[in-house]
């Protein structure tokens, strides 16, 4: 998985806005000297969270960026999706078939298994977790990554296994 600077710095930012007292607005300025980035920068990435519809924006002295819903309301992969600037392919087969017109190994693929593994993972702690699990101190953001990762472990072995097979019966088609 690869995330980009954009990815990066758009959830730092989100997080920046899900800490402050509900209904209060945090300038682009107040966010850019929080993180150690360029005003141009959050700028750019609170109009991708605007456009997304998770962020709305006021003018004025009291002005600035909140949230659209409560922080408990907007998961991971919602942000990161909204930051995506560029639509990206969701099958692996499709995106390393080399020089042909579809992956040599299409039928039977055992690399497979392991990046539907990967991406079922990554996508699942994604939806799972939201802006409020990481708005908290260090300590207890850990803790609520650790007991989503509890509970979530063994229905997210099943739920791989089901779809994995799913994954083989589509590509003999």
């Amino acid at each position: 998985m690869k995330i980009s600077p954009v990815e990066e710095f758009g959830l730092r930012c989100a997080l920046q806005l899900a800490m402050q007292p509900k209904g209060a607005a945090l300038p682009a300025s107040e966010i850019s000297k929080r993180e150690g980035i360029s005003l141009q920068y959050v700028s750019k990435i609170m109009h991708l969270l605007k456009r997304g519809g998770l962020v709305s924006a006021s003018r004025g002295i009291q002005g600035g960026f909140r949230l659209s819903k409560s922080p408990e309301g907007i998961s991971l992969k919602e942000i990161l999706g909204a930051l995506k600037e560029r639509p990206q392919t969701s099958s692996f087969c499709n995106k390393f078939k080399g020089n042909r017109h579809s992956c040599a190994n299409r039928n039977g693929c055992r690399v497979r298994l392991v990046w539907d593994l990967l991406a079922y993972h990554v996508e699942s702690v994604l939806a799972g977790l939201t802006l409020s699990d990481l708005a908290s101190d260090t300590a207890s953001s850990r803790e609520k990554v650790l007991a989503f990762a509890r509970k979530h472990a063994e229905r997210s072995m099943s739920e791989f296994e089901r779809t994995s097979h799913a994954s083989e019966r589509e590509q003999l088609i």
